[in-house]
This record gives C-alpha cells, structure tokens and sequence, in this order.
C-alpha cells in the first residue's frame, strides 16, 4: 500500500463521516446557530468599524448616542434569533423542551430589549434632572443676585 491509497481511503472515510453529520439534526442546529453567531459578528464589525466612524464625523452626538446604545443588542438579537431558528427546525424536540426552550428565548430577547429601553429612559431622566437643577440654581442664583 501507498500513500496515495492511503490517503484516498482517509479522504473516503472522512466524506462518508461528513455526509453522516449533514443528515445528523443536532449538527445541522450546532451549523445555524454558528452562522448566525457569525452574522452577529458581523453586525458587530459593522457598528464597530463602519457606523462608529461615519458617526464620529458628524457635528450632531445624537447618532453616537443612537448607534452606542443599540449596538451591543441588536448583536445579541441576532444571536438569539439564531437559536430560535435552531430550535424551530424538523424534528421537533420532545415535550416540555420544544415549548420551554423557545419561550425561554423569546423572553431573553424581549428582557434584553426591555433593559435597553429602561437604561435609556434611566439616562434621560438623569440628564432632564441635571439640566433643571442647573436652571433652578441660576434661576436662584440670579433672584438672589437681583434683590441684592
């Protein structure tokens, strides 16, 4: 025997093995939620690297703010939706599993999205209290000054 037909007989070998982990399901669910991981990845590059600099450029710091906030969970969304597609596919898993892990991923989504709203409206109202105090002191500051 030579090397070439030894090499010939792995490279048989290691086909009919990837042939068999394309038919296995638990495989193919591993594939979509890595691609969608990869997806995710890339919409991370994406805001990274593309819309944190064009953003940059503008005069206006609402955009930073728009892109910073939105950013890490519009990734994290992506990922989730990777698993919920992994989970939705043939053959269904057994019960509770194939209700419990969906809504499971659906209430991770909807709480992510929910923490980004509450942070925001948090960061908002902080800044609204900051600006009126300021107001409020001068607004003092120059009634003391005046009757003076």
């Amino acid at each position: 025997m030579d090397l070439s037909s030894i090499s010939n007989i792995n490279m048989h070998e290691f086909l009919n093995f990837a042939g068999e982990l394309v038919h296995n399901h638990f495989t193919q669910r591993l594939f979509i939620i890595a691609l969608y991981a990869f997806f995710a990845k890339i919409a991370d590059l994406f805001a990274d690297k593309l819309l944190k600099r064009l953003a940059g450029r503008t005069k206006i710091t609402a955009d930073d703010k728009i892109i910073e906030t939105l950013h890490r969970p519009i990734c994290w969304t992506i990922f989730l939706f990777g698993l919920l597609h992994a989970l939705a596919m043939p053959p269904d898993m057994a019960p509770p599993w194939n209700t419990t892990l969906p809504n499971l991923v659906k209430s991770l989504t909807l709480l992510l999205w929910w923490g980004v709203l509450i942070r925001k409206i948090n960061l908002m109202n902080e800044s609204n209290t900051a600006d009126f105090l300021k107001k409020r002191i001068l607004t003092r500051t120059c009634s003391i000054s005046l009757k003076t």
